[in-house]
């Protein structure tokens, strides 16, 4: 099944637990700290808690897939989205942050996200169905999810949110497919 925003749960929020277990991420660091080109009025006062408790300030989504042509270029108006509301002061289940917190944990981690997650919380776990981008083997057991108008097509194995489509099908806010035995782990 495409997990959908359950890959903010699944991954995005264990990857960055567990870097801030090995004190490599400061919950209550500036975003800037990890990403410096976050830059923007008060952007310099979101911390990754922030981020992680949908309170930075951050709108909850925008159309990254058509307002970009690649994942570099989506991700980078990610970071660079402004702020609606001051940091902390209000509380908006966020796309984006998720997004960028994706980002934190590539960049502090030296890994792909996919890549982090596998190594450090499918595989320990004995996740063997959760990944992004299903492998091919995987396609028989995998419940296509919709037809998409921007794409023109029915999904099976690919990610159903536009937007982590155009980010390549790897995101913190969704991407990821799992079963419920996998989930259960």
């Amino acid at each position: 099944w495409d997990m959908a925003s359950l890959t903010k749960v699944m991954g995005m929020t264990s990857a960055v637990m567990l870097l801030t277990e090995a004190a490599k991420v400061d919950l209550d660091a500036p975003v800037q700290r990890y990403i410096a080109e976050f830059r923007g009025p008060n952007k310099d006062r979101v911390t990754v808690r922030h981020l992680l408790t949908h309170s930075s300030g951050l709108p909850a989504w925008r159309p990254l897939y058509k307002e970009t042509t690649t994942p570099d270029a989506a991700g980078a108006l990610a970071i660079a989205t402004a702020l609606d509301t001051l940091p902390g002061v209000r509380t908006v289940y966020s796309d984006l942050g998720a997004i960028i917190l994706g980002q934190i944990v590539e960049r502090v981690s030296g890994q792909p996200l996919d890549g982090y997650l596998a190594r450090h919380v499918f595989g320990p776990l004995g996740m063997t169905s959760t990944q992004y981008r299903p492998a091919a083997g995987l396609l028989p057991r995998t419940a296509p999810t919709e037809y998409d108008p921007w794409r023109q097509r029915h999904l099976l194995g690919e990610v159903h949110d536009e937007n982590a489509f155009s980010l390549g099908g790897v995101s913190g806010h969704a991407g990821l497919f799992s079963t419920g035995h996998d989930v259960a782990r």
